[in-house]
Order: structure tokens, then C-alpha cells, then sequence
């Protein structure tokens, strides 16, 4: 972001806040609320992705500490194997939304598809944060006895 708008003097940071306002302000109604709903599907997205790393990361460590030998480089080993898994199920999930068979996208305005591909990368990345606490939680009071 620092590179995009030129962030590395901070005293256009006010101004960029201001233009941001001030094209906000010229939307119609119907798009005010779409860029307002917009605004916190992406605030959303940034705590639940926090979040699943958080776990995925939390995840490796107590399957790699469940182990007598090698506890780090199972860590390690577990750190690389969750997050390929995550994103092998992310290219899944992405594949099935944008094939051509996919016809519920066409019916939708720009804005409103974009809301809707948001809201499901949401139902994603908290199924993600649900496993991967299912996982630790597993991990943590059948094999390592910690409650």
C-alpha cells in the first residue's frame, strides 16, 4: 500500500483520507451501501485471515510437538504441509466458482458479485479457522493432555 499510493511521507496520508471521503460522498445511495458493506466484508476478511493463520500456525505446532523426536523440524514440516493444503482447497473452491458451468455470477451486477465473492472467501476462511482449531484443540487434549 506504502508503494501504491505513495504512503512513505505521511503527510498524504490526511489527504488521501479526504479524497477517499469526498468520492464516497458522490456515490448514489444503493452504491453507498454496497461500498459500505464492501468496506467491512474486506475488515472481515482481514481479522478471519489473521486469524486462520494464527490457528494453521497454533495448528503445526501442537501436531509437531505431539511427537517424542524431530518436535521442530515436525513444526516446520507441519507449518508447510497445512498451508499447501489450504491452498490447494483455496484453487479448488476458486476453480468451481469461475468455471464456465458457473452461471450464478452472470445474473449479478459488478458490485454485487464482487459482495458475493467476498462473502463466500469469508465462509472459507471460517470453515478454515474452525478446522484448524478443531485440529489444535485435538491435538492439545487427546496427545499432549494439555486442558
Amino acid at each position: 500500500m506504502i508503494g501504491a499510493f505513495d504512503f512513505s511521507d505521511w503527510r498524504v496520508v490526511p489527504q488521501f483520507a479526504a479524497d477517499f471521503l469526498r468520492a464516497f460522498r458522490k456515490l448514489d445511495g444503493a452504491l453507498q451501501g454496497q461500498a459500505l458493506l464492501f468496506a467491512l466484508e474486506l475488515f472481515l476478511f482481514c481479522v478471519l485471515g489473521v486469524t486462520a493463520v494464527s490457528l494453521i500456525v497454533y495448528a503445526a505446532y501442537a501436531v509437531g510437538f505431539s511427537f517424542n523426536k524431530y518436535k521442530s523440524a515436525l513444526t516446520a514440516v507441519s507449518v508447510l504441509v497445512f498451508f499447501q493444503l489450504v491452498q490447494f482447497a483455496a484453487i479448488a473452491v476458486l476453480a468451481n466458482l469461475f468455471c464456465d458451468g458457473f452461471t450464478a455470477w452472470s445474473s449479478l451486477t459488478r458490485v454485487q458479485a464482487g459482495n458475493a465473492i467476498f462473502a463466500v472467501a469469508l465462509v472459507c476462511e471460517l470453515i478454515v479457522c474452525v478446522i484448524f482449531y478443531l485440529v489444535t484443540y485435538f491435538f492439545l487434549t487427546r496427545k499432549l493432555n494439555l486442558e
